[in-house]
């Protein structure tokens, strides 16, 4: 089959500063190549960036021709921001277009005549709003690989304004957040019409999957996540001969200090989880937390704490992986944001140990309490745990091994691409 790959980035094979979505569309990319299909990846990038690629795009893009694929030259669409953000809130709220909520659209017939002129028979994109506006004309139809619905982490943000640090002490404040409101009410429409007119969507949340299925989709799947494996022979041996740059060292969080999911979880880890693991150890312990940016205020007081050593972006994360004693995710507590992580393959193809909140397993039911993972609900269940395979090298060991079985199991490109192409025969 020719599948055309629609994508809101350059498809990276290794880590960049572009995020997880870069590696897994590589990943995907090729997986669909090496399964016998021809693949043209399409590129949709803002404009607001200007109209050339940067040196690490061009390498990605001669990276993926070497895997035998074709790339087609990028689209640059309006800028994502689309204006000033008060005309953007009021036009949302009061006069709501699909235009307000994805600009990208402008680019759906080239798109059309793209996959036309490719002889594509479907299109394909991943966790990419941009591209499911710009495919909504395609002619064949389209397969959403989805991440968190669009609207999901706005409509979280706004739930719990002051931890996101959104004024609304005054009358006026609030009735700008109200209004942010309407237009997100707006937004969650929009974006499950636009899904509608996927032909199948696919969601790397068990529980989003299930969103879109009670709000009418008729071919919704949960499909795994997945992640690239950078050490299929070596993650063992690196992982016994790596150090930790403290004893006890704690991964408890990478990503960008000011993303969705992460606030929650750093709120929950520098106010609670830490505490209460220091009341059962003491301090022999330090919570490392990796990633760019400048945190909100609430979760900027909540890691000041001598236990917390922010690291911020490190050139190997693999290392630090490597060489901690666990890695935590904390990032699911809040009930109005339960997604699904990479973060979570990410560590077990490294072999760490496991420790995550509950709710990690509302969205991924592969991450099972005591056989591959330490699953807790509360801050003093959570720090319970770590202070076990804390204790307890051989537990680290075992959960470690079959957090990466798992992975071998379920979550490889290979598999989650097989899954994927299985649901376009039906």
């Amino acid at each position: 089959m020719r599948i055309l790959f629609a994508c809101s980035n350059v498809p990276s094979p290794g880590h960049t500063v572009g995020g997880a979505v870069t590696m897994v569309s590589f990943e995907a990319a090729r997986a669909f190549q090496e399964a016998g299909h021809e693949v043209a990846v399409q590129p949709i990038l803002d404009g607001a960036r200007g109209s050339g690629l940067t040196s690490g795009e061009e390498a990605d893009i001669l990276a993926m021709e070497r895997v035998g694929l074709r790339v087609l030259d990028p689209l640059w669409g309006q800028h994502w921001g689309g204006g000033s953000a008060r005309s953007t809130i009021v036009r949302q709220a009061v006069r709501p277009t699909t235009e307000s909520f994805y600009p990208t659209v402008a680019l759906a017939p080239e798109i059309r005549r793209r996959s036309d002129e490719l002889g594509a028979d479907f299109v394909f994109h991943v966790w990419s709003p941009e591209a499911l506006a710009a495919c909504s004309q395609a002619e064949v139809p389209v397969f959403a690989y989805q991440g968190n619905p669009d609207h999901l982490p706005t409509q979280a943000r706004l739930r719990h304004p002051d931890l996101f640090d959104l004024p609304n002490s005054t009358v006026r404040q609030r009735a700008a957040v109200a209004l942010r409101r309407v237009g997100t009410a707006n937004w969650r429409r929009e974006h499950l019409r636009m899904m509608a007119r996927c032909r199948w969507t696919a969601n790397n949340s068990a529980r989003d999957a299930a969103f879109y299925t009670e709000h009418g989709h008729p071919r919704s799947y949960y499909v795994q996540n997945m992640w690239a494996d950078l050490y299929p022979d070596t993650w063992q041996e690196r992982r016994q001969r790596a150090r930790p740059a403290v004893p006890n060292m704690i991964v408890g969080s990478i990503g960008n200090l000011r993303a969705t999911g992460n606030t929650f979880g750093l709120r929950f880890l520098g106010d609670e989880i830490v505490p209460a693991l220091e009341r059962l150890r003491g301090p022999s312990f330090r919570m490392d937390v990796f990633g760019p940016g400048s945190p909100h205020t609430t979760v900027e007081r909540a890691l000041a704490n001598p236990l917390i050593e922010r690291r911020g972006f490190v050139d190997d994360i693999d290392e630090e992986i490597f060489g901690s004693e666990v890695f935590l995710l904390a990032n699911n507590c809040c009930e109005d944001f339960r997604v699904g992580h990479t973060r979570l393959l990410h560590a077990w193809t490294l072999g760490a140990c496991l420790v995550a909140h509950r709710n990690i397993a509302v969205a991924m039911p592969e991450v099972v309490h005591g056989q591959n993972a330490l699953l807790g609900d509360t801050a003093e269940e959570i720090a319970a745990h770590l202070a076990t395979v804390l204790e307890d090298a051989a537990l680290r060991r075992r959960l470690g091994d079959a957090g990466r079985r798992t992975y071998d199991e379920i979550f490889t490109p290979r598999d989650v691409i097989a899954r994927t192409l299985e649901i376009v025969a039906t």
